[in-house]
């Protein structure tokens, strides 16, 4: 059900994005970071001692990676992207990156940062010459996997690398 809600969400968003609202709920307009290291999705892991799942991003021009912790559904959407299952109708996470590409949008990159002991993500999505920046859980921006989906980056502050 959490799926098919955050779903319905980045559709809301997109479609008031489309007619022309000057500030669309869910957009933002952050400072991103400029010094940031580009990450990949490395795996998913079940941890029993914090009794959660989580994510793996490692850096890609080297060794040190992020730990984030997420939910079930997001972790199986993440692995089915990173083991390439298909489905013959698509899934929540397809949907999204059809609705942003049949908007006529294209997702640049996904930006990752810790803000209050949270992990937050903004979805960079560019529209022809214009550029919006749509506010998301990080847990939800990996799991809907438009970057894995659609290679676009996914970027994080240094100091979140171990």
């Amino acid at each position: 059900m959490r799926g098919r809600s955050s779903a319905v969400g980045m559709l809301f968003v997109l479609v008031v994005l489309t007619a022309g609202c000057a500030t669309p709920p869910g957009t933002v307009t952050r400072t991103l970071p400029t010094d940031l290291v580009e990450v990949e999705v490395i795996r998913t892991e079940i941890d029993p001692a914090a009794k959660g799942q989580k994510v793996i991003l490692q850096e890609k021009e080297g060794t040190r990676s992020v730990t984030i912790y997420i939910g079930l559904p997001e972790a199986y959407a993440i692995q089915r992207a990173l083991d390439g299952t298909t489905y013959p109708r698509p899934t929540t996470h397809d949907l999204a990156t059809n609705l942003i590409s049949a908007l006529g949008g294209q997702l640049e990159r996904v930006v990752i940062e810790l803000r209050e002991n949270t992990f937050i993500a903004t979805l960079v999505i560019r529209q022809g010459l214009f550029t919006s920046q749509v506010d998301a859980r990080a847990s939800d921006a990996l799991a809907l996997a438009l970057a894995l989906r659609t290679n676009s980056p996914i970027f994080v502050p240094p100091a979140l690398l171990q």
